[in-house]
Protein backbone atom coordinates (compact mmCIF):
# COMPACT_ATOMS: atom_id res chain seq x y z
CA UNK A 1 0.00 0.00 0.00
CA UNK A 2 2.89 2.34 0.79
CA UNK A 3 4.42 1.68 -2.65
CA UNK A 4 1.11 2.54 -4.36
CA UNK A 5 0.86 5.76 -2.35
CA UNK A 6 4.43 6.71 -3.34
CA UNK A 7 3.67 6.03 -7.00
CA UNK A 8 0.56 8.21 -6.83
CA UNK A 9 2.48 11.07 -5.24
CA UNK A 10 5.19 10.72 -7.90
CA UNK A 11 2.68 10.95 -10.77
CA UNK A 12 0.89 13.96 -9.31
CA UNK A 13 4.21 15.57 -8.37
CA UNK A 14 5.51 15.34 -11.94
CA UNK A 15 2.22 16.73 -13.27
CA UNK A 16 2.38 19.73 -10.93
CA UNK A 17 6.03 20.39 -11.78
CA UNK A 18 5.22 20.38 -15.51
CA UNK A 19 2.35 22.83 -14.99
CA UNK A 20 4.57 25.08 -12.90
CA UNK A 21 7.41 25.07 -15.45
CA UNK A 22 5.06 25.90 -18.35
CA UNK A 23 3.45 28.70 -16.33
CA UNK A 24 6.86 30.16 -15.39
CA UNK A 25 8.22 29.98 -18.95
CA UNK A 26 5.16 31.81 -20.28
CA UNK A 27 5.31 34.42 -17.49
CA UNK A 28 8.99 35.18 -18.18
CA UNK A 29 8.38 35.50 -21.92
CA UNK A 30 10.88 32.77 -22.70
CA UNK A 31 8.32 30.91 -24.76
CA UNK A 32 4.64 30.97 -25.56
CA UNK A 33 3.36 27.51 -24.77
CA UNK A 34 -0.32 27.05 -25.46
CA UNK A 35 -1.86 25.35 -22.44
CA UNK A 36 -5.57 25.52 -23.25
CA UNK A 37 -5.63 23.35 -26.36
CA UNK A 38 -8.82 21.79 -27.68
CA UNK A 39 -9.99 19.22 -25.16
CA UNK A 40 -7.55 20.28 -22.42
CA UNK A 41 -10.26 19.67 -19.81
CA UNK A 42 -10.21 15.93 -20.56
CA UNK A 43 -6.88 15.81 -18.71
CA UNK A 44 -8.90 16.06 -15.48
CA UNK A 45 -10.32 12.64 -16.44
CA UNK A 46 -7.27 11.08 -18.04
CA UNK A 47 -4.60 11.97 -15.44
CA UNK A 48 -6.51 10.67 -12.36
CA UNK A 49 -7.36 7.46 -14.24
CA UNK A 50 -3.72 6.92 -15.22
CA UNK A 51 -2.67 7.53 -11.61
CA UNK A 52 -5.27 5.03 -10.40
CA UNK A 53 -3.93 2.37 -12.76
CA UNK A 54 -0.60 2.55 -10.93
CA UNK A 55 -1.91 3.02 -7.40
CA UNK A 56 -5.07 0.88 -7.12
CA UNK A 57 -5.46 -2.86 -6.99
CA UNK A 58 -8.87 -2.55 -8.67
CA UNK A 59 -8.16 -1.18 -12.16
CA UNK A 60 -11.43 -1.90 -13.99
CA UNK A 61 -13.22 1.43 -13.43
CA UNK A 62 -9.98 3.35 -13.99
CA UNK A 63 -9.52 1.60 -17.33
CA UNK A 64 -13.03 2.51 -18.45
CA UNK A 65 -12.56 6.10 -17.26
CA UNK A 66 -9.31 6.33 -19.21
CA UNK A 67 -11.01 5.01 -22.36
CA UNK A 68 -13.80 7.56 -22.02
CA UNK A 69 -11.35 10.39 -21.28
CA UNK A 70 -9.28 9.58 -24.36
CA UNK A 71 -12.46 9.28 -26.47
CA UNK A 72 -13.65 12.71 -25.30
CA UNK A 73 -10.22 14.16 -26.11
CA UNK A 74 -10.34 12.68 -29.61
CA UNK A 75 -13.82 14.14 -30.05
CA UNK A 76 -12.58 17.59 -29.00
CA UNK A 77 -9.79 17.24 -31.56
CA UNK A 78 -12.32 16.40 -34.28
CA UNK A 79 -11.01 12.85 -34.70
CA UNK A 80 -13.96 10.98 -33.16
CA UNK A 81 -17.66 11.72 -33.53
CA UNK A 82 -19.35 12.35 -30.17
CA UNK A 83 -22.66 10.88 -31.39
CA UNK A 84 -21.01 7.55 -32.14
CA UNK A 85 -19.23 7.72 -28.78
CA UNK A 86 -22.46 8.01 -26.78
CA UNK A 87 -24.13 5.29 -28.84
CA UNK A 88 -21.28 2.92 -28.08
CA UNK A 89 -20.73 3.86 -24.41
CA UNK A 90 -23.34 1.54 -22.88
CA UNK A 91 -22.49 -1.48 -25.10
CA UNK A 92 -18.81 -1.03 -24.29
CA UNK A 93 -19.61 -0.85 -20.57
CA UNK A 94 -21.61 -4.08 -20.82
CA UNK A 95 -18.79 -5.80 -22.71
CA UNK A 96 -16.26 -4.67 -20.11
CA UNK A 97 -18.55 -5.91 -17.32
CA UNK A 98 -18.75 -9.29 -19.06
CA UNK A 99 -14.97 -9.47 -19.38
CA UNK A 100 -14.71 -8.62 -15.70
CA UNK A 101 -16.99 -11.53 -14.81
CA UNK A 102 -15.04 -13.95 -16.99
CA UNK A 103 -11.84 -12.95 -15.22
CA UNK A 104 -13.46 -13.26 -11.79
CA UNK A 105 -14.92 -16.69 -12.36
CA UNK A 106 -11.82 -17.90 -14.15
CA UNK A 107 -9.19 -16.95 -11.60
CA UNK A 108 -10.99 -16.65 -8.27
CA UNK A 109 -12.97 -18.91 -6.04
CA UNK A 110 -16.48 -19.22 -7.38
CA UNK A 111 -19.15 -17.81 -5.13
CA UNK A 112 -21.86 -20.07 -3.72
CA UNK A 113 -24.91 -20.56 -5.87
CA UNK A 114 -28.30 -19.13 -5.05
CA UNK A 115 -29.90 -15.69 -5.25
CA UNK A 116 -28.83 -14.82 -1.69
CA UNK A 117 -25.98 -16.10 0.42
CA UNK A 118 -24.97 -15.29 4.00
CA UNK A 119 -21.53 -16.41 5.14
CA UNK A 120 -19.31 -16.01 8.18
CA UNK A 121 -15.57 -15.97 7.63
CA UNK A 122 -12.54 -15.27 9.80
CA UNK A 123 -8.80 -14.65 9.85
CA UNK A 124 -8.22 -14.26 6.10
CA UNK A 125 -8.79 -11.83 3.26
CA UNK A 126 -12.20 -12.70 1.88
CA UNK A 127 -12.93 -12.64 -1.84
CA UNK A 128 -16.57 -12.36 -2.83
CA UNK A 129 -18.38 -11.88 -6.14
CA UNK A 130 -22.04 -11.01 -6.61
CA UNK A 131 -23.19 -11.34 -10.22
CA UNK A 132 -26.93 -10.85 -10.65
CA UNK A 133 -27.22 -11.87 -6.99
CA UNK A 134 -27.09 -10.66 -3.39
CA UNK A 135 -24.27 -11.63 -1.02
CA UNK A 136 -24.06 -11.04 2.72
CA UNK A 137 -20.82 -11.47 4.64
CA UNK A 138 -20.94 -11.38 8.43
CA UNK A 139 -17.99 -11.20 10.82
CA UNK A 140 -19.29 -12.06 14.30
CA UNK A 141 -16.47 -11.74 16.86
CA UNK A 142 -13.93 -12.95 14.32
CA UNK A 143 -10.69 -11.45 13.03
CA UNK A 144 -11.05 -9.36 9.87
CA UNK A 145 -7.95 -9.12 7.65
CA UNK A 146 -9.37 -7.43 4.55
CA UNK A 147 -11.70 -8.10 1.64
CA UNK A 148 -11.83 -8.01 -2.14
CA UNK A 149 -15.42 -7.45 -3.29
CA UNK A 150 -16.78 -7.45 -6.85
CA UNK A 151 -20.46 -6.69 -7.52
CA UNK A 152 -21.83 -6.77 -11.07
CA UNK A 153 -25.58 -6.24 -11.47
CA UNK A 154 -25.98 -7.29 -7.84
CA UNK A 155 -25.21 -6.25 -4.27
CA UNK A 156 -22.86 -7.13 -1.42
CA UNK A 157 -23.32 -6.35 2.27
CA UNK A 158 -20.19 -6.68 4.44
CA UNK A 159 -21.03 -6.46 8.15
CA UNK A 160 -18.02 -5.62 10.34
CA UNK A 161 -19.94 -4.25 13.33
CA UNK A 162 -18.90 -7.19 15.51
CA UNK A 163 -15.60 -7.98 13.81
CA UNK A 164 -12.19 -7.96 15.48
CA UNK A 165 -10.19 -5.46 13.41
CA UNK A 166 -6.78 -5.60 15.04
CA UNK A 167 -4.64 -3.95 12.34
CA UNK A 168 -5.00 -1.58 9.42
CA UNK A 169 -6.53 -3.44 6.49
CA UNK A 170 -7.88 -2.87 2.99
CA UNK A 171 -11.32 -3.40 1.51
CA UNK A 172 -11.03 -3.29 -2.27
CA UNK A 173 -14.40 -2.80 -4.00
CA UNK A 174 -15.59 -2.84 -7.60
CA UNK A 175 -19.26 -1.93 -8.16
CA UNK A 176 -20.53 -2.21 -11.73
CA UNK A 177 -24.24 -1.52 -12.10
CA UNK A 178 -24.36 -2.61 -8.46
CA UNK A 179 -24.23 -1.52 -4.81
CA UNK A 180 -21.87 -2.48 -2.00
CA UNK A 181 -22.55 -1.64 1.65
CA UNK A 182 -19.88 -1.90 4.35
CA UNK A 183 -20.96 -1.67 7.99
CA UNK A 184 -18.05 -0.42 10.13
CA UNK A 185 -17.75 -0.20 13.94
CA UNK A 186 -17.76 3.31 15.40
CA UNK A 187 -14.25 2.94 16.87
CA UNK A 188 -12.58 2.24 13.50
CA UNK A 189 -11.49 5.05 11.21
CA UNK A 190 -12.24 4.86 7.49
CA UNK A 191 -9.99 6.21 4.72
CA UNK A 192 -11.51 6.22 1.23
CA UNK A 193 -9.84 6.30 -2.17
CA UNK A 194 -12.34 6.20 -5.00
CA UNK A 195 -12.60 6.29 -8.76
CA UNK A 196 -16.15 6.72 -9.98
CA UNK A 197 -17.91 7.05 -13.30
CA UNK A 198 -21.66 7.71 -13.16
CA UNK A 199 -21.60 6.45 -9.57
CA UNK A 200 -20.29 7.41 -6.18
CA UNK A 201 -19.01 6.55 -2.73
CA UNK A 202 -20.93 7.75 0.31
CA UNK A 203 -19.43 7.76 3.81
CA UNK A 204 -22.45 8.07 6.05
CA UNK A 205 -20.21 8.01 9.12
CA UNK A 206 -18.46 11.25 8.15
CA UNK A 207 -18.85 13.92 10.78
CA UNK A 208 -20.27 11.52 13.36
CA UNK A 209 -18.82 11.01 16.81
CA UNK A 210 -17.83 7.49 15.84
CA UNK A 211 -15.25 8.75 13.38
CA UNK A 212 -13.50 10.74 16.11
CA UNK A 213 -13.64 7.80 18.47
CA UNK A 214 -11.78 5.69 15.95
CA UNK A 215 -8.60 7.68 16.65
CA UNK A 216 -8.40 6.12 20.13
CA UNK A 217 -8.19 2.62 18.71
CA UNK A 218 -5.60 3.56 16.12
CA UNK A 219 -6.97 1.22 13.47
CA UNK A 220 -7.87 2.37 9.96
CA UNK A 221 -9.97 0.60 7.35
CA UNK A 222 -8.73 1.62 3.90
CA UNK A 223 -11.53 1.46 1.33
CA UNK A 224 -10.44 1.41 -2.32
CA UNK A 225 -13.59 1.76 -4.41
CA UNK A 226 -14.14 1.77 -8.16
CA UNK A 227 -17.70 2.44 -9.34
CA UNK A 228 -19.24 2.27 -12.79
CA UNK A 229 -22.91 3.26 -12.58
CA UNK A 230 -22.80 1.86 -9.06
CA UNK A 231 -22.57 2.93 -5.46
CA UNK A 232 -20.57 2.14 -2.36
CA UNK A 233 -21.95 3.03 1.07
CA UNK A 234 -20.01 3.11 4.34
CA UNK A 235 -22.38 2.98 7.31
Amino acid sequence: MQNRMKTGRLIWGIALIMIGVVWAVNALGIADIRVFFDGWWTLFIIVPCVASLFTRRQKFASTIGLIIGVALFLNAQGILDLTALWQLSLPIALIMAGLKLINVFGFRRKAKSGPEDTRTVAGETVTETAAFATRKIDYDGQVFAGADLDAVFGSIRLDLNHARIENDCIVSISAIFATVEVLVPDDVKVAIESSTLFGGVSDRRAGEAGQDAGADRGVTLHVEANCLIGGVYIT
